[in-house]
């Protein structure tokens, strides 16, 4: 079962993991990266709508989704992921529409330390954390223990890709993204029809526990 999307700016959610999941199934059977699939994230502010129990339609789907993005993936340094957390997460437990919300990333905002700036994006209001770490703890990625020097192949939208949001790390020539060659419309609908084999079914009946605040 899938609910309520607006907490998605402020906590994990279990539309926020259906979404990624999503993301992350897709990524891995479009073929079109020769490295795994690590991980997945989307914005929770991109979250537009809930999902109610019961039949679910291609308009409910359209309605969720709203702005129409390429689903897409990039690779990026384990450093470079702690720092998108630290960012997307800079006013938690306040609300934040580029509020992380994961699939193969287990993490913790520590919500007791402040958010110190450092940078500020080009041509955006968000600033990267003046130091990495100081609030968010990735615990995981892939399953495995999380390094900084690691590299790791996410999945995405195109808006993230493009340094959306908070996302101004990925605002850079050395993150090319590559398409998977569909919408989020059609990313939701293959995984619904696809990967659940037309059901939602209990595990989404709660958030899995991929984030962890601590307040």
């Amino acid at each position: 079962m899938v609910s309520v999307p607006q907490a998605s700016e402020l906590k994990e959610t279990n539309l926020g993991d259906f979404f990624t999941d999503a993301y992350l199934w897709q990524a891995r059977n479009a073929h079109v990266s020769k490295a795994p699939i690590d991980c997945a994230l989307v914005n929770g502010g991109g979250i537009r709508a809930s999902l109610a129990p019961g039949k679910i339609t291609r308009g409910d789907i359209l309605t969720i989704t709203h702005f129409k993005n390429q689903g897409c993936f990039v690779t990026l340094t384990g450093a470079e992921l702690l720092e998108m957390l630290e960012a997307a997460t800079s006013i938690t437990p306040e609300p934040l529409g580029g509020f992380p919300q994961v699939a193969g990333i287990v993490y913790t905002i520590n919500t007791k330390v402040p958010f110190t700036k450092g940078r500020q994006y080009s041509n955006s209001q968000y600033y990267a954390p003046l130091k990495h770490g100081e609030r968010v703890t990735i615990k995981s990625v892939g399953n495995k223990p999380f390094a900084l020097d690691k590299k790791y192949t996410l999945a995405t939208s195109e808006f993230i890709a493009n340094g959306g949001d908070a996302y101004g790390v990925l605002n850079q020539q050395s993150h090319n993204k590559t398409l998977l060659g569909y919408t989020e419309e059609q990313v939701l609908i293959n995984y619904i029809k696809e990967g659940l084999h037309g059901v939602i079914g209990q595990q989404y009946a709660k958030p899995q526990d991929r984030i962890t605040i601590l307040q």
